[in-house]
């Protein structure tokens, strides 16, 4: 009977120190600091790649090559171009894999204006592009 007093009054013991520890300091100073930053402005031009300095294969479709093309969706259009593969499944090719040279879809980017319109969840790529076929001024691939 006495060991299991001493063990009792020990944990309660244990227990009130614990508590006296957790609570916070009133007279604790803040160190944070805020500072007021000045605006920046980033400018940039947009710099012509040759074909002499491009590190890599580059495929340019025009206009005129789209026209000419007999092609309904930009899907159809790249599988023109050599080296790329187009896999499309679900209801009308709704979700497309556009692999380059035996990559995977995910290790491509598709630009579209220069933003990004590759599936940030899944790597795949919707096939109903906001565009249609007229719009299209050029294509780009860079293998």
């Amino acid at each position: 009977m006495h060991k299991s007093i001493s063990i009792g009054v020990l944990s309660i013991a244990t227990l009130l120190s614990a508590d006296l520890k957790a609570q916070v300091q009133p007279d604790s100073v803040s160190t944070e600091l805020n500072y007021q930053l000045q605006d920046i402005e980033v400018t940039s031009e947009r710099v012509p790649l040759t074909f002499s300095v491009a590190p890599r294969l580059v495929t340019v479709m025009t206009k005129e090559d789209v026209s000419a093309a007999t092609v309904q969706s930009i899907n159809d259009l790249l599988e023109y171009v050599v080296g790329v593969d187009v896999r499309q499944r679900g209801e009308m090719g709704v979700q497309s894999d556009i692999s380059v040279r035996g990559g995977t879809f995910d290790q491509i980017t598709i630009l579209l204006n220069g933003i990004n319109i590759s599936s940030p969840h899944t790597g795949h790529l919707s096939a109903d592009f906001p565009i249609s076929m007229d719009e299209i001024e050029r294509v780009e691939v860079l293998e």
